[in-house]
């Protein structure tokens, strides 16, 4: 088995291959490379418990026999294609392999494969086996060829000698060819023995209409074609020539040579073993996946037009001795470049191991991003190669760097993605290339009986002449004509084109509408169509809805007087009842208009802290906590007013609203009051902190100017006395110049500076060697000089030190070397000593010469008690070894056994199951493992179908028949039986999906038949079902036409026109010329109801605004923005879904319900919904300013924070400016000094 699995690279595409494949115990699983996907790989498989060995690499080929033989699927994760390549040949020796590795840029998929073959040496044999491995027929290769496609590498002919391609074919093609796809793609080449090739051309050749050249051979016998086949020299050259012309085929990097020998199997008298490993090898080359014994069972064709007997070796039987053994004596070389064996034995080619491990490569130069002329002056433009498509390019645009250009001017300039089409649009333009490919089309459709020969639009026959494409498209026709799609509305009549004025009133008009393609014809009549539509619909709706107002303002008149006199009517027969609510409904009326006797009267108590009451036929706010008022003060009740205290509305309602408003602004001053007040106490805050930090700054700042003069005057000394050194004075006198620089003086003397250690004492100059030996006495030009030899000096000093300091510290560790290792030895005295404690869990002691390790846990040890000793040793409570490390390693090894025997304990438990009891009866394993128990039985574990019943084993038939059907399997352990459970329902569940595929498949292929043939209906009088319940209506084909029938209308009589028309009026019946043109009519038509039902529905909106008032509730609308709108008593009432039901009954309910804003009202359902959505905004507001509050807060806090840090760094950088100060001063100084002369 070897199979090749090839998926996208995330962990997810490649678990849903390895899940089935690496839990099982049969397969060894290798992780290669060191990357994200291989991490992630590794994660699921120990989450999972799968054992896998991990890898950066593919092992080296020496470790190929002893490793890789051993695992059988591999898991490689490297992503570059080159890369990939190389490791996927590392399996190429591989048997009973499968390997899982990532889609890259070199998979089959995205690159072509070229084919070369020579005459007669299995061409078929290679198209078979590129069919077989999945790639598609492309036979010609375009100038941008598809990925996974085969193709000749010139013409149609695979029988390309290599002269020609890359000789002859060069001299011809723009660009030396180099941009040709052949030397950045795959090529397979096929080759023979080429005395079996001669054979094979002396039965073909000669046949009538096989070759062109069949005359030339015809009339003669079998030997004297094969004489004139062999040595030919005039005509198609010799058998050397024409084998000798393929052989450099075999040197390109990119081609894989195979033989037919070893591609042709046992079928043709090879062996399959070779066949399965070149077909394996040239899949890892191709990066092509599938099973490589698939592969080969689809290649051998006895049916081919030019097979005859495919079996090698065949010319022993036909060719005499002497003429093989003279082509073997003068083509040795050409059958050595092929590796068949030159002593005429019959054999596979004996280099075949080698070119199947030869790695494949392909050029790295890139043209595709890289302008290439490929043909100049074409109707004055030059055609240009680039980034896969074809420019042209005006020669009078001069030289044209198109790698350059901007996007915007690259995307005018003519393009195509062939060079045929962009000579056509060249010659045509688009609009014309369009509307003749559609003719095509329409051509093709027409050849193989899909649509009438009527439809087609001959422009070859002449462009001039009107002619029409389709009839009756939704009212209009559609005509071709000089050049274009026109479509013509069939109410407006006939049209003469050659009148332009009539044309354009047409088109003006919308009679005529124009387009370059039939379907965007269709296209511009759908859009009319649908302005047309809406026009008529805005149109409709105006006229329905002033209809409606009068409707409605009639009902209200009505609805009015109906009021009036059933309430004069209540009055009369209900005094008893009105007795009682006389109060209620006298307060409620009251509200319309309240009385205006000049008295006052409470209204409604404490809404929101204001009182509403009636006075002077108004409606009064007043606020509870400013006391009582005197309306008859105007005084006093403007300033009321004035202040908010008081507020008025005609209605009780406006009078909440009002109060409701005046609450919101307060609300929103306080809080942009506290706002403003906080803000305030922040920025007094910061300023006074502000002041303060900086009044400190100036203090410091103060204080650092008057030190830092002081230095600065003795800097000025000092450097005044440091610059004088540059030339010392010579005079034969010394002079101390500086006084202790790091341990060393620095004086002046004979002209140059000496640094004299201060250690050493006193100097006399004219004995100074020593001095100068020992490091005592240093001396320089200048006094830097002198300070820099000064350094270099105490860094070798400090240098010499730390080396002297690692040697000290050097022999220190050797002598704690020593001592460790003085325990190899310890001392033999006869006693105990403790040398490590609690070693993981043991003491380490040293005891008669050797180092024990004793188990805490087993208490003292005796050691004089030698069979105590002996025991302790036995059962691992005591150790030993010569030194503490080794002891430190035996404890080690002891603890690693006792967890390796704690596991194997745990495997052996479950690996029991691995050998259940044979003793002739059945024992329960596992319940319902996936619809399947358990069972051991006979020393085998096996898997019983739950709903298959019972099961005697003692029947061998029963037992055979279960096994055949799958309600029985066997394995040899647990594991085993379930792996074969999932198995079993793995290819069940598939063959029930290739079973719905296959249902589905006959279903679509039903449909897309029935759909065809609606291309043109029966013309035969009768009706027939096209489909059944479009959006409630059937398509039936009638007459020529398509009609949709309403199902719910009934069986129609199509021979009564009456009923046909009213149906048609109506709408339970629509026409078309064909299904899609039914469709859309059916869609138009539910489109419009739907409209319609919309009108309906506003229609029903509006009568809300005058709800009934018999005194019950009705739900108006459910749910708007959390509230319920009710009708009721005459209002229109929103109660907030969360809060309940309510008793309107219950006046003290609805009071705290209007209160907490559980409970809103209005005269009409706009006014609810508005008076919902200011509550809403209310409460948005609220919740805004509260988030405003605490992002202020944040803010001033962070302000705060950032003020403190400029501080700081405000001080930080006037500290550095003072230090900064001193070098203008020095440099003001120094220039003094230069002037006067004195430096």
């Amino acid at each position: 088995m070897q199979k090749l699995y090839f998926e996208a690279p995330t962990s997810e595409a490649f678990l849903k291959v390895l899940q089935p494949l690496w839990g099982d115990e049969a397969f060894s699983v290798s992780l290669i490379g060191d990357n994200e996907l291989a991490n992630e790989l590794a994660a699921a498989a120990s989450q999972q418990g799968i054992t896998i060995r991990r890898s950066d690499v593919m092992p080296t080929v020496s470790s190929k026999k002893t490793q890789l033989k051993k695992t059988r699927l591999f898991i490689i994760t490297e992503q570059k294609g080159e890369e990939l390549s190389k490791q996927l040949l590392s399996c190429v020796d591989l048997d009973n392999v499968i390997v899982v590795a990532p889609i890259t840029d070199w998979h089959f998929s995205q690159k072509p494969l070229f084919l070369v073959s020579i005459p007669k040496a299995g061409t078929h044999l290679i198209y078979e086996l590129a069919k077989a491995l999945g790639y598609y027929e492309g036979i010609e290769v375009p100038e941008f060829p598809e990925g996974q496609t085969w193709y000749c590498v010139e013409y149609t002919n695979s029988h390309t000698v290599a002269r020609d391609f890359f000789v002859d074919t060069v001299r011809r093609s723009p660009f030396g060819n180099r941009h040709h796809s052949f030397m950045y793609s795959p090529a397979l080449f096929i080759y023979r023995h080429p005395l079996d090739i001669l054979v094979s051309e002396a039965h073909y050749y000669h046949k009538d209409g096989k070759t062109a050249f069949a005359g030339w051979l015809d009339g003669i016998g079998f030997d004297e074609r094969i004489a004139r086949l062999l040595d030919d020299n005039w005509l198609v050259g010799s058998l050397r020539e024409r084998i000798g012309g393929f052989l450099p085929w075999l040197d390109f990097p990119n081609v894989i040579s195979l033989s037919f020998e070893e591609l042709i199997g046992a079928a043709g008298g090879g062996n399959d073993i070779d066949q399965l490993r070149l077909i394996w090898s040239i899949q890892l080359k191709l990066q092509a996946p599938g099973d490589s014994s698939n592969i080969a069972s689809h290649l051998f064709n006895p049916d081919s037009a030019t097979f005859r007997s495919g079996q090698l070796g065949g010319y022993k039987k036909h060719l005499p001795d002497h003429i093989v053994s003279d082509f073997l004596n003068k083509n040795e070389d050409i059958l050595t470049k092929l590796g068949y064996p030159s002593d005429g034995s019959v054999g596979l080619p004996m280099d075949r191991m080698a070119r199947r491990k030869r790695n494949i490569r392909f050029s790295k130069a890139d043209y595709e991003n890289m302008p290439i002329t490929i043909e100049s002056d074409f109707l004055g433009c030059n055609l240009v190669r680039y980034l896969k498509r074809f420019f042209a390019i005006p020669i009078s645009a001069g030289h044209v760097a198109l790698e350059a250009l901007p996007a915007d001017v690259l995307a005018i300039i003519p393009s195509a993605p062939s060079l045929s089409e962009i000579k056509a649009t060249l010659l045509i333009g688009n609009i014309d290339l369009s509307v003749r490919r559609h003719a095509l089309d329409k051509l093709a459709q027409s050849i193989k009986g899909l649509v009438p020969i009527q439809a087609v639009d001959q422009y070859w026959i002449g462009v001039n002449t009107p002619h029409l494409l389709q009839e009756g498209y939704f009212g209009y026709n559609l005509i071709a004509y000089a050049g274009r799609v026109w479509a013509i509305e069939v109410t407006a009549g006939p049209l003469d084109f050659a009148n332009a004025d009539v044309v354009q009133d047409w088109l003006a008009n919308g009679s005529l509408l124009r387009a370059a393609t039939v379907d965007g014809a269709c296209a511009a009549v759908d859009r009319l169509l649908d302005r047309r539509a809406f026009e008529a619909g805005l149109s409709k709706l105006g006229t329905t809805f002033d209809e409606r107002l009068i409707s409605l303002t009639s009902r209200l008149e009505n609805g009015l007087e109906e009021a009036a006199y059933r309430n004069d009517e209540r009055l009369n027969t209900m005094e008893a009842r009105l007795e009682q609510r006389q109060e209620s409904i006298a307060q409620r009326l009251s509200l319309i208009a309240p009385e205006s006797d000049g008295g006052t009267r409470l209204l409604q108590e404490d809404y929101h802290g204001y009182n509403l009451i009636a006075y002077a036929g108004r409606v009064w706010a007043v606020e509870m906590t400013a006391g009582s008022l005197d309306f008859a003060n105007a005084d006093v009740v403007e300033d009321w007013l004035a202040n908010g205290s008081l507020l008025q509305a005609v209605t009780v309602d406006g009078a909440c609203a009002a109060v409701d408003r005046l609450l919101d602004r307060r609300a929103f001053e306080a809080g942009l009051s506290k706002l403003g007040t906080t803000f305030d106490g922040r920025l007094i805050s910061l300023t006074s902190r502000l002041e303060n930090g900086l009044e400190e700054a100036a203090y410091r700042n103060d204080e650092r100017l008057n030190t830092m003069e002081t230095r600065l005057e003795q800097r000025q000394e000092s450097i005044a006395q440091r610059l004088s050194l540059i030339a010392p004075e010579s005079d034969g006198g010394t002079r101390l110049l500086q006084e202790d620089y790091y341990g060393y003086n620095l004086i002046a003397y004979a002209g140059r500076v000496w640094a004299v250690e201060m250690t050493a004492g006193s100097l006399d100059f004219a004995n100074a060697e020593d001095w100068l030996t020992n490091g005592s006495l240093l001396q320089a030009a200048t006094v830097d000089g002198a300070c820099a030899a000064v350094d270099r000096l105490l860094d070798r000093r400090a240098f010499e030190a730390g080396l002297s300091t690692m040697e000290t510290r050097l022999e220190q560790r050797q002598e704690s070397i020593a001592q460790r290792l003085s325990l190899i030895a310890p001392e033999s005295d006869g006693g105990t000593r403790l040398l490590q404690e609690d070693y993981h869990g043991y003491n380490l002691i040293a005891y008669a010469g050797r180092v024990w390790a004793v188990e805490m846990t087993a208490g003292s040890l005796d050691f004089a008690n030698a069979d105590v000793v002996e025991d302790w040793l036995a059962n691992g409570n005591l150790l030993q070894a010569a030194t503490v490390d080794g002891a430190c390693a035996a404890v080690d090894r002891q603890l690693d056994r006792r967890a390796f025997e704690a596991g194997l304990s745990t495997i052996a438990q479950r690996l029991s199951l691995i050998a259940p009891e044979s003793d002739g009866g059945t024992r329960l394993l596992q319940e319902d493992y996936h619809g399947y128990n358990l069972i051991a039985y006979a020393g085998r574990v096996w898997a019983v179908e739950m709903t298959a019943g019972s099961l005697d084993f003692a029947n061998a038939d029963v037992v055979e028949d279960w096994l055949a059907n799958g309600s029985l399997l066997q394995a040899a352990t647990v594991d085993g039986a379930c792996v074969a459970v999932d198995r079993l329902l793995d290819r069940r569940a598939f063959e029930a999906g290739l079973s719905t595929m296959e249902t589905r498949l006959e279903q679509r292929q039903e449909s897309i038949a029935q759909r065809l043939s609606l291309i043109a209906p029966e013309f035969d009088g009768g009706t027939r079902l096209l489909q059944e319940d479009y959006h409630g209506y059937n398509l039936i084909a009638y007459a020529g036409r398509v009609w949709a029938v309403e199902m719910t209308a009934g069986s129609l009589d199509f021979a009564n026109a009456d009923v046909v028309e009213d149906w048609l009026a109506n709408g339970s019946l629509l026409q078309a010329a064909t299904v899609d043109g039914a469709c859309a009519a059916v869609d138009r038509l539910l489109d419009r109801r739907a409209f319609e039902a919309g009108l309906s529905t506003i229609a029903q909106r509006l009568s809300l605004i005058a709800p009934e008032s018999d005194g019950g509730t009705r739900l108006l609308q459910e749910d708007y923005h959390g509230y319920n709108l009710i009708a009721y008593a005459g209002r229109v009432w929103a109660v907030e879904m969360t809060v309940g039901s309510l008793d309107f009954a219950n006046a003290d309910v609805v009071e705290d319900w209007l209160a907490n804003g559980s409970l809103l009202q209005a005269a009409t359902v706009d006014g609810a919904c508005v008076a919902v959505d200011r509550l809403l905004g209310r409460r948005a507001f609220e919740a805004g300013l509260s988030k405003l509050g605490t992002a202020i807060d944040e803010k001033l806090t962070s302000l705060a924070s950032r003020l403190e840090s400029s501080l700081e760094e405000a001080a930080r950088r006037s500290d550095e400016r003072f230090v900064v100060l001193e070098r203008p001063r020095w440099r003001q100084w120094l220039g003094r000094k230069k002037n006067n002369g004195k430096v």
